[in-house]
């Protein structure tokens, strides 16, 4: 699948310098064309000059600049990458991959609403919150880092990250992990992340309930349980069925055919 391709099925817009007209500002930022280059303006500056081949919209503010075949990043008011990329690819609106003679360099959006370098690569990024990282490399071993620094390699499967929160897989068992530590023992037959649902609007439109998950179903031995995102029992593993009603974040737990609620906006 070419890049263009890829771009369009995502809802992203490219531009090229030959086309005729200044593009309608959807953001703060928006390309404007000079001649036969294309660069960045709000309503009121030019806050990039005209040099660039071309532009990729990436999100809100965010755009991937190319010029002789280096790519850069440019949000909100600045270019980001000290040294051109040959490849940049967004993984998500907080994080993006530069790619350069084949090392990554993986850059994160931070609390400040800034870009940081994270860290640097060779190894394959399968899942990102923010500062919490799991890398794979090309015998599958993986490496989790974390925002306080601490990291973890080879020992985990299968990770999910859920508000900060990883819930992993390891000797046929479910448990999760956070800030480097595990915070439950790695006991659990499954875990089933239940944060609210709720719509994030973004340029892709997903559901973003990774980012709300506050409590989990667990289960052994096909009895059910409530944790936490700390790995604190809310209920224990005693029921027969715990079913959540999304559009009011209430849980009902069945046992002995008698019902109880817990309120999952708490």
């Amino acid at each position: 699948m070419s890049k263009r391709l890829f771009l369009a099925l995502f809802g992203m817009v490219f531009f090229q310098a030959n086309y005729a007209q200044e593009i309608v500002p959807k953001f703060n930022t928006y390309p404007f064309l000079e001649g036969k280059k294309l660069g960045i303006r709000n309503r009121e500056n030019i806050v990039l000059k005209a040099e660039y081949d071309n532009v990729w919209e990436e999100g809100k503010d965010r755009y991937s600049l190319t010029k002789s075949g280096k790519t850069n990043v440019f949000y909100l008011d600045k270019v980001i990458l000290p040294t051109a990329a040959d490849q940049v690819n967004f993984i998500s609106g907080d994080t993006f991959v530069a790619v350069n003679k084949g090392e990554k360099s993986i850059y994160v959006l931070d609390s400040d609403n800034q870009y940081k370098l994270a860290l640097k690569t060779k190894n394959d990024l399968i899942v990102n919150n923010g500062f919490t990282l799991v890398l794979s490399d090309s015998l599958g071993k993986k490496t989790f880092y974390f925002r306080n620094g601490m990291s973890l390699v080879d020992k985990y499967s299968y990770p999910n990250i859920y508000n900060n929160v990883i819930m992993a897989y390891v000797n046929n068992k479910w448990g999760l992990i956070k800030d480097g530590k595990e915070v439950t023992p790695f006991i659990y037959d499954s875990i089933d992340t239940i944060g609210m649902r709720y719509r994030q609007r973004s340029d892709s439109g997903y559901l973003l309930r990774y980012k709300t998950a506050k409590y989990f179903i667990v289960e052994i031995n096909k009895k059910f349980g409530i944790i936490d995102i700390e790995g604190k029992t809310i209920f224990p593993l005693q029921y027969d069925e715990i079913v959540l009603d999304e559009a009011t974040n209430i849980y009902k737990l069945h046992s002995n055919g008698k019902e109880e609620t817990f309120d999952g906006n708490k």
